[in-house]
């Protein structure tokens, strides 16, 4: 298989097309979760989908990377958070609101398309035995620019999240799907210290996907796809470059989702790591 051949099966539409995202999406969403926010009322549990987060470690704590709107809307409020951990098994997995440490910027204005608007949320260490179990958290590194790989490759970015237009949902039960949307790069922005990506994400079932809310804190993924000198076969290694914050409306099959960038994630990676107050809101 030529590079070229690598990018037309990549970026093509038929079913080899299909089962190579999916098992790109595989190996990246064994950092995703889906949050959400648990109150209690009238003696039972209230579940309502929050957003989407990506388990990452940063030194030797472990954290959810999400959008400081998940928090601070949804999360903040409730009694716990509930995360998912196991594919396909109905399970409840929860934590104490007041267990956990968030660290990030949440901007209180009326122009909620420029944030910023990111979060870490620092995971108990009690419970990390019981994540690492199930998933396979993302480490979180300053040096995001060093190459991937030594061998010529195909660039592609993957959303991951999950999108409540696809779930079923009651008071105290929930069955959702993360879904990975591979995306194309709209436009580059810089402001006060932040980046933005808008990226473009085709819709393929406008019938049932009428918006991306639940899709918020959903990390954005570059994917370095190649073929394997030894088997000819397409391999892939991966970096997390965003986090999804603000959706524009649908137009016909096509969604820009804006998202901070790897600037961005810099940013609060120097400042959860000076132990500062752990979350400012800007007026």
């Amino acid at each position: 298989m030529t590079l070229k051949e690598l990018e037309t099966l990549i970026t093509g539409s038929g079913r080899d097309t299909l089962e190579i995202h999916l098992d790109i999406v595989r190996d990246i969403g064994t950092a995703t979760v889906v949050l959400f926010a648990v109150s209690s009322h009238q003696g039972s549990d209230h579940l309502e989908l929050a957003g989407t987060g990506t388990l990452v470690t940063l030194g030797n704590s472990y954290w959810i990377l999400t959008a400081g709107h998940v928090w601070e809307k949804k999360l903040k409020r409730a009694a716990k958070l509930g995360i998912t951990l196991r594919k396909e098994t109905n399970h409840r997995y929860l934590l104490d609101i007041d267990t956990i440490i968030p660290c990030g910027l949440y901007a209180k204005s009326e122009r909620l398309e420029w944030g910023p608007d990111v979060v870490l949320l620092r995971v108990p260490p009690e419970h990390v035995g019981t994540i690492e179990a199930n998933k396979v958290a993302f480490h979180l590194k300053e040096n995001q620019g060093t190459a991937l790989v030594d061998t010529p490759y195909f660039e592609a970015l993957f959303l991951l999240g999950c999108p409540s237009d696809l779930g079923f949902f009651t008071d105290n039960y929930a069955k959702v799907e993360i879904r990975g949307f591979l995306v194309f790069v709209k436009d580059h922005h810089l402001q006060h210290g932040f980046d933005y990506l808008d990226v473009d994400a085709y819709v393929h079932d406008t019938d049932t996907l009428k918006s991306f809310g639940g899709v918020s804190g959903g990390g954005l993924w570059e994917v370095n796809i190649f073929v394997s000198p030894k088997t000819g076969r397409p391999e892939w290694k991966w970096r997390l470059s965003g986090v999804a914050f603000y959706q524009f409306p649908i137009e016909g099959t096509s969604a820009i989702i804006r998202c901070h960038g790897v600037e961005t994630i810099r940013k609060l990676l120097a400042d959860c790591r000076t132990d500062k107050d752990p979350i400012s809101s800007l007026d």
